[in-house]
């Protein structure tokens, strides 16, 4: 039975964490807030239970497979402002691709965006434009952009776990 936050997210995330042996916690509505949707618990090197914080991006559904395999948004500010979940208190940011979770720890990720977005450049007025630059949508205090999932595949510390060869009961 697939359990009803999987469904939410129209993923099998929690499916194929349990059948890698991890236990999948909810997070507290104070750690919901700082952008942690799932807390992985699992055996650290010396043996003793290790937690990992989790921000899962889903695939957005709309997006044709082959753009939303080169491209995925990042939140820097929320539509109020507000710093968004590359800030968050997440250890890794876990991207859903058609056949893979791609996770990227999120300071290394945060490095990247620093080092790789024009932030000195205005806004871009479509969001088409936002590739490495800053949008901002009409009437929001959002700022996203887009980056190429395949640098975030090379970043340190980031690897994935194949949808393929998931293991069913």
């Amino acid at each position: 039975m697939k359990n009803k936050k999987s469904n939410l997210w129209g993923s099998n995330f929690i499916d194929i964490a349990r059948s890698k042996g991890y236990i999948i916690k909810k997070p507290t509505s104070e750690e919901f807030k700082r952008f942690i949707n799932f807390l992985l618990v699992g055996k650290g090197k010396n043996g003793s239970p290790q937690t990992v914080k989790i921000s899962l991006k889903p695939l957005k559904r709309k997006n044709s497979k082959q753009s939303a395999q080169k491209w995925t948004w990042v939140e820097i500010k929320t539509s109020d402002g507000k710093p968004g979940w590359l800030y968050g208190d997440s250890d890794f940011v876990v991207f859903e691709l058609s056949n893979e979770f791609l996770f990227v720890y999120r300071k290394n990720l945060l490095d990247y965006i620093n080092s790789s977005v024009d932030f000195d450049s205005p806004f871009v007025q479509n969001s088409w434009e936002a590739k490495y630059s800053i949008f901002q949508r009409k009437g929001k205090l959002d700022q996203i952009t887009q980056i190429k999932i395949s640098n975030l595949k090379n970043l340190k510390n980031s690897y994935t776990w194949s949808t393929n060869d998931e293991k069913r009961d």
